[in-house]
């Protein structure tokens, strides 16, 4: 009986496997703007690679190391950025701070202006601007939607009574997603609030600029309407074509270029 029994069930799993979606690897297909469209972000492990249309560069988040890489195809050149790293700039920048400081005092106006002017370009950090500028902006829940398969939590972003944008974040995997590649990009987004909240914090931006996005809304954005800036960014699809490892190790061979250095020298 016991083996009649295993026999069938072995049976019945073998006719089900071809029907059963598999997926090796995960990736998005972007849509939206001309500066979205085939966008893709692509997961393998615990690898996500970020492209651009009609760029050579693009961005890696490493989840093993919680470490994002900045790859410069056309210079054969990558620089890595960390929470370790954020730390040690932020203590190159007060450091500086400080010294700008002691030597205020003794100059004159003109002169004073000048150095300060000097000096903020070498500790600036560039800011993203990808999102509007969200100073003063409340949040307004606008029910649930489903885009690609995704199922989102969707709010509306206002400045008083002004729309300023619409974002739709998903928290659970969805889509025929893997766990894992799920909580692989889950990751990204908190490594991507960190390093934002320490760039604000470097750059003397303590404000809501962009910590209410950071903050409130938890989980991978599926869909950003930006009003002000006229931009649209949506998941079209999910593929779960395997990826090759070479997408995510080839930047390997090239040369680490120190980020400290670059940030300084504005570049």
């Amino acid at each position: 009986m016991g083996a009649k029994f295993l026999t069938s069930a072995l049976f019945m799993l073998s006719a089900l496997l071809p029907s059963m979606t598999i997926r090796a690897d995960t990736t998005l297909e972007i849509e939206g703007s001309p500066d979205a469209i085939n966008t893709a972000i692509q997961v393998k492990g615990n690898m996500v690679r970020m492209t651009l249309p009609g760029r050579s560069d693009y961005v890696l988040y490493d989840r093993a190391r919680n470490t994002g890489i900045l790859v410069n195809q056309a210079n054969r050149e990558y620089r890595e950025i960390n929470q370790d790293l954020l730390e040690r700039y932020a203590g190159m920048v007060a450091t500086m701070r400080e010294n700008l400081r002691t030597r205020l005092h003794a100059m004159a106006p003109a002169q004073r202006a000048r150095l300060e002017e000097q000096m903020e370009s070498l500790i600036r950090i560039p800011a993203a601007d990808m999102l509007p500028d969200l100073e003063g902006i409340r949040l307004q829940a606008r029910g649930r939607k489903t885009v690609a398969g995704f199922n989102c939590q969707a709010h509306l972003l206002l400045r008083g009574r002004q729309p300023v944008a619409e974002v739709c974040m998903t928290t659970t995997a969805s889509a025929g997603i893997p766990a894992r590649d799920f909580a692989t990009m889950m990751s990204m987004m908190d490594f991507i609030r960190n390093v934002s909240s320490s760039a604000q914090q470097l750059t003397g931006n303590t404000g809501n600029r962009t910590r209410i996005l950071m903050d409130d809304l938890q989980g991978i954005p599926v869909a950003v309407k930006d009003f002000q800036n006229r931009r649209i960014f949506l998941v079209r699809g999910v593929s779960g074509k395997p990826l090759d490892s070479r997408l995510f190790t080839a930047y390997q061979v090239y040369k680490k270029q120190d980020l400290l250095t670059s940030l300084a020298m504005g570049h």
